[in-house]
């Protein structure tokens, strides 16, 4: 009965400590990312975009999406050709790296 009543007491803060948890996990996950770089273009690209006037913004959709990560790929993979600056994992993944429809939705 007592350790039931401890348990109860101290419920908020153990689910606390399971979430924080959990979101250290994600975090650590996404640097570990080698695709840092698309994803700092891209976002780079869309705060551009937010702070064009109105008649020049560009409608940010999938296919805009994929189009700009694309052409980040490309720049990275020939500014690496000229003077190496990539770790291994990271032109591994930019190698591999396909602009998916899947990928651009989580943008």
């Amino acid at each position: 009965r007592q350790s039931v009543c401890d348990w109860n007491r101290l419920r908020a803060t153990i689910e606390r400590q399971i979430l924080d948890e959990k979101r250290g996990k994600m975090t650590k996950l996404a640097h570990k990312g080698g695709l840092k770089r698309i994803r700092d273009g891209v976002k780079a690209f869309f705060d551009l975009n937010s702070k064009m006037p109105d008649y020049m913004r560009l409608p940010i959709t999938g296919t805009a999406i994929i189009a700009k990560a694309s052409e980040m790929k490309k720049r990275l993979l020939g500014s690496h050709a000229k003077s190496p600056f990539l770790s291994d994992h990271e032109l591994k993944s930019i190698k591999q790296f396909q602009a998916s429809e899947s990928w651009a939705r989580k943008m």
